[in-house]
């Protein structure tokens, strides 16, 4: 819900494809904070792929109405793709980790200004952590250790997509590629993934659980993308390893969630 500039007129945000949004709050300037994918208009989607960006707004309350605030937010790389945010627990600095089509999809971590409303760029650039042919970042922290996981490129793929784990002492790195995929190919053979779904999002709650999210695209039964089913699961940590070793994802049809 963007800001109207009347009752007749269209919202003050620039005309374009809108997607994958994700809000922080920030405690210093008390505004929530929404970035979220822009696609310039073009003949066709993907002829504005290498133009996109993230367009940032902020607000007073969660649902808004947001005011844009940074039209083309400040990346180092250009074609901005799959992204998320997050404030470091630690000390509250932001970061956003994100893919680009100017790098070929590698994904890699910059650091927000003080008002997480645009990115300090590549002064602050952690470069390129994944190859090439990665996108849909996820990035938390759990006890100290900071967790980032990302999946082969997949557009709305139905056989789902993995989520290769990298660690680090900081957002800032230095990063370490634990090798190992919690969502695994079923097979040497198989194309499906163990959970078909690309990762979307780890939930932190409050009760110190972790929830892993991801997309089933294509499983709506009316088609529509906007109907598209997850996939949620808790995460399980193996604390006797150092850095903690999250298990591999296996299907589970319903769980309990403890949320405080």
């Amino acid at each position: 819900n963007f800001t109207k500039l009347s009752d007749n007129v269209l919202t003050d945000r620039p005309e374009g494809i809108y997607f994958r949004p994700k809000v922080i709050y920030n405690e210093k300037t008390k505004l929530f904070v929404l970035w979220i994918n822009y696609l310039p208009p073009k003949s066709t989607p993907l002829a504005s792929y290498p133009d996109a960006t993230f367009l940032v707004a902020t607000s007073s309350t969660p649902q808004g109405p947001y005011t844009v605030v940074t039209q083309k937010a400040n990346i180092s790389q250009t074609g901005g793709g799959d992204f998320t945010v997050m404030i470091d627990p630690k000390d509250g600095v932001a970061y956003i980790a994100y893919d680009a089509w100017g790098n070929s999809h590698r994904v890699l971590i910059e650091e927000l200004n003080e008002n997480f409303t645009d990115s300090l760029g590549a002064s602050t650039s952690t470069g390129p952590l994944s190859p090439s042919s990665h996108e849909a970042p996820i990035l938390f922290e759990r006890n100290n250790v900071y967790y980032l996981m990302y999946g082969h490129t997949c557009c709305f793929c139905s056989t789902g997509a993995g989520s290769s784990v990298m660690t680090a002492p900081s957002p800032k790195g230095p990063w370490q590629d634990m090798n190992y995929d919690i969502n695994p190919k079923k097979g040497f053979f198989d194309f499906d993934y163990t959970i078909q779904a690309q990762e979307n999002f780890v939930i932190t709650l409050p009760s110190g659980e972790y929830v892993y999210t991801g997309d089933r695209w294509t499983s709506a039964p009316d088609k529509k993308k906007s109907h598209d089913f997850q996939y949620w699961q808790v995460l399980a940590f193996d604390d006797t390893m150092s850095p903690p070793k999250i298990s591999k994802l296996s299907w589970i049809d319903s769980f309990e969630l403890n949320v405080w």
